[in-house]
């Protein structure tokens, strides 16, 4: 699977915003959005990808981090809004977050706008590949997208404890025990991107990414969500690995 269509809307698209959120709190890592990678903070990667993206309209930073609000003056062109502390919490709301965003945007964004979250802590995207599921989005028509990669566990080698017993997710083909044989039709949410209309989000709340959204297979190398030192640590490496074989935020494969 490459596409899946989910469910669409009647109106075409009049603008994207790109959406950055970036507390300065978190329980399990503190302050993990200015972590570097490389030689940037997480929070300079997701800028820099959403400007090297030009189906993007406006990029929005929400953050009640002082250290970020102060990036204002090396991106001119990006919006960067403080958060008030309600919405800065472990239990605030996508919804509050957003609707926060687009109360304080100082551009038109149009009759029928949308919104694409970009997370600082999953860092490993291309702009090449950003740019081809909004257009796939914008042409469709799509109410929401979600970026998914096939599972590196599949379900048929994963187990579920019930009471004293256990059971395999998924039975594996009868008579067989190779890999290959295994149906190919299970991904996992990468978290690379979450793309939505406005509308879907105030109709729907936190269930807009849930059943209906469109899944966009975005096939990259390794789907990390740095949210620990241990992640962090991994996400250096490979990004030190990916940079030494030419990776770039101009670069249209993972690889060359």
């Amino acid at each position: 699977m490459n596409v899946f269509l989910g469910e669409t809307t009647s109106n075409s698209i009049s603008s994207i915003t790109a959406v950055i959120p970036a507390r300065a709190g978190s329980k399990g890592f503190p302050d993990k959005n200015i972590m570097c990678l490389g030689n940037l903070p997480l929070i300079e990667h997701s800028i820099l990808l959403a400007l090297s993206v030009h189906a993007i309209d406006f990029i929005v930073v929400t953050t009640d981090s002082t250290e970020i609000l102060l990036l204002k003056n090396k991106y001119p062109t990006v919006l960067f809004i403080h958060r008030p502390v309600h919405l800065a919490r472990d239990d605030s709301s996508l919804f509050e977050v957003i609707e926060h965003v687009f109360l304080n945007v100082e551009f038109n964004v149009g009759i029928n706008p949308s919104f694409l979250i970009l997370q600082p802590t999953t860092p490993f995207r291309l702009p090449q590949n950003i740019s081809n599921a909004l257009s796939f989005a914008k042409r469709s028509h799509v109410s929401s997208l979600i970026s998914v990669v096939p599972m590196s566990q599949h379900p048929s080698e994963c187990i579920r404890i019930e009471k004293r017993d256990w059971h395999l997710l998924v039975r594996p083909p009868l008579g067989s025990t190779r890999r290959q044989d295994f149906e190919h039709n299970y991904y996992f949410i990468s978290g690379s991107f979450y793309y939505s209309t406005l509308q879907r989000l105030q109709d729907l709340n936190s269930a807009c990414f849930k059943n209906g959204s469109s899944l966009w297979n975005s096939n990259e190398p390794v789907a990390i969500d740095i949210d620990s030192p241990v992640d962090l640590h991994l996400a250096v490496n490979l990004f030190e690995y990916m940079t030494n074989l030419g990776y770039t935020y101009d670069s249209k494969d993972w690889f060359h």
